[in-house]
């Protein structure tokens, strides 16, 4: 998958079939394909949005801030040592 997580290319690919199935259904049900700029609109951002999960890296990643270090105390050395 080009993508860097599988789930997220799973949903681009569902998001562009269900697209690719609404633009057929509207074609078949109007006689042709959309007319109005709306229905335009409407298959190019679901096409765009499928492709843009395809291709999103986001395996791996997050939005936490870098660790910061924390100090940690050493327990005092024993007498007899």
């Amino acid at each position: 998958m080009p993508g860097g997580s599988w789930k997220t290319a799973v949903m681009g690919y569902a998001l562009i079939v269900l697209d690719v199935i609404q633009f057929i259904g509207q074609a078949v049900e109007k006689q042709g394909v959309p007319n109005t700029l709306q229905g335009w609109i409407v298959t190019l951002a679901g096409l765009a949005g499928g492709i843009g999960l395809v291709i999103a890296k986001d395996f791996d990643k997050s939005n936490a801030p870098a660790p910061t270090p924390q100090a940690t105390t050493i327990p005092p050395a024993s007498p007899g040592v």
